[in-house]
């Protein structure tokens, strides 16, 4: 815009130096130079409005220049921006690619599973067909069987009242076997050798023996009974209190072994016989412990295998020994 404005003034001020110059040259021309001046100052005039119009629109064009500028430098930033946000969005459409390629394979694999799916649903299908066709054939199978079943439910009901009817009478019988002795012998001196079995079911003995005789002057049945003793057994006896001090009674000897022997500190003569082995078996008879029992006297025992009746017998066997007085 300078060199135009700086090219108008170079030509008004040619103009203004070429008419004063034919003015020099030519008096007599000045009168048409004038008329020309005159001409050229209108027409400068002119020029000088044209140079304004011109700078007024360069001024504008100035203006338009720099808001375009000012425009290019946020379309600038606001394209650079924009190239940031692409370069980004290219990346996530890579990765996006990427996973698209991973769906696609996936994809390509479910429908390989579908189509075994498919497979394996026409072949269920055949064989629900089949399933029909054995459950028809079962329900009818299942209902013969039910009856069946019916008919041995009651049979077993009735089974079992039998059985039960059963059981009440052989819980009879083993009430009344265990009520019943069994007798598993019996002995008579002077013909067999009844000291012999008493010192057997001694020796047998695994828990207790309980003894009460009215005489005990017997050394072999005295042994036995400290042999029972001295292997843990428990071993105790009640005798008559007048045979206590008697001659060749085993009394003190008895106590001396540590077992509990007794008298029955009672007026009254305890005429008893009795021996109990272990709550079960008890022997019985007229059979004293004395050596007159066995070589001189007609004399009996017998052997009975009984929890009741041995019970019985240890509730007389305590009441006695309620009477007594520990030895000494």
């Amino acid at each position: 815009m300078n060199k135009v404005r700086n090219l108008v003034v170079g030509l008004i001020i040619g103009l203004l130096v070429g008419a004063v110059v034919s003015y020099e040259v030519s008096a007599g021309q000045l009168s048409a130079k004038d008329t020309q001046i005159a001409g050229l100052q209108g027409y400068v005039s002119t020029l000088q409005g044209e140079v304004t119009w011109l700078q007024n629109q360069i001024d504008t064009r100035d203006t338009q220049i720099t808001t375009l500028q000012t425009q290019l430098t946020g379309n600038i930033t606001l394209v650079t921006k924009l190239q940031g946000w692409l370069a980004g969005n290219l990346t996530l459409i890579s990765q996006l690619q990427n996973q698209a390629t991973n769906l696609q394979a996936q994809l390509m694999g479910n429908t390989t599973i579908l189509t075994q799916l498919n497979t394996s649903y026409y072949g269920l299908l055949s064989n629900y067909s089949v399933l029909q066709t054995w459950l028809s054939g079962n329900l009818t199978r299942n209902a013969m069987l039910e009856t069946q079943v019916s008919t041995l439910t009651t049979e077993v009901n009735n089974l079992t009242t039998q059985v039960a009817s059963l059981g009440r009478q052989v819980t009879e019988l083993e009430v009344r076997l265990a009520e019943e002795p069994n007798i598993i012998a019996v002995s008579f001196s002077r013909y067999e050798y009844t000291r012999g079995q008493l010192v057997d079911w001694i020796s047998k003995a695994n828990k207790t023996v309980y003894v009460m005789v009215m005489a005990f002057t017997a050394d072999q049945l005295a042994d036995a009974l400290i042999t029972a003793h001295n292997r843990g057994v428990n071993v105790t006896v009640i005798i008559d209190d007048q045979y206590k001090t008697s001659a060749g009674s085993e009394y003190q000897r008895i106590l001396n072994a540590g077992i509990d022997i007794r008298t029955d500190n009672s007026w009254r003569l305890m005429h008893h016989k009795v021996m109990i082995v272990d709550g079960y078996i008890l022997v019985t008879g007229s059979y004293n412990w004395s050596t007159a029992a066995e070589d001189d006297n007609w004399e009996n025992i017998i052997i009975l295998g009984s929890e009741t009746v041995s019970a019985a017998y240890m509730e007389e066997f305590n009441r006695i020994w309620e009477q007594t007085t520990p030895g000494a």
